[in-house]
């Protein structure tokens, strides 16, 4: 991975800290950034079937397969590489979904926006997670809006507001 790969990931989720420290660092936040979003996407899916059963049924499967994907999800394990590239294609299926002319009941909407905030920098970090000639890299996508969340940090926190 060349230094400015690195560099852009790293800026990508705000952080600052020695490039020698980055492979676990990076690693763990994001392992905790993907749990925390299926953890909030889980846990408001209830309201959503309420409100919009539609839309729910829709984006259930994505959610139920990425939060047990995430569960299980550690720096450690043979699979992380695999697995958080699925985890990526779930999120991106989601963001597809809700996208897809369908009005997002509150509180949703912000769960999703967050979502729109942090799939970027899960897929910047699954893609270069992967050799530069894999077929698995995801190509950039069309930004979603994200209203009134502007940064990883303000995802992060809607998804903690919204994940219990």
């Amino acid at each position: 991975m060349t230094l400015l790969r690195r560099s852009f990931g790293l800026a990508c989720l705000g952080l600052s800290i020695p490039l020698v420290a980055c492979g676990n660092v990076k690693t763990a936040v994001v392992i905790a950034d993907i749990k925390i979003a299926f953890a909030a996407l889980s846990a408001q899916l209830p309201g959503l079937a309420r409100a919009n059963p539609s839309l729910a049924a829709k984006i259930t499967p994505y959610i139920n397969d990425g939060n047990a994907l995430a569960k299980n999800l550690a720096a450690a394990s043979p699979t992380m590489i695999n697995d958080v590239t699925t985890i990526e294609g779930f999120l991106n299926a989601i963001l597809r979904t809700a996208a897809d002319g369908q009005q997002l009941p509150p509180p949703y909407d912000k769960v999703i926006a967050a979502l729109a905030v942090m799939a970027p920098i899960v897929e910047s970090y699954a893609n270069s997670l992967l050799p530069p000639d894999s077929p698995k890299k995801v190509a950039a996508r069309a930004p979603f809006p994200h209203p009134g969340i502007e940064n990883a940090d303000q995802a992060r926190a809607t998804f903690a507001a919204y994940a219990q």
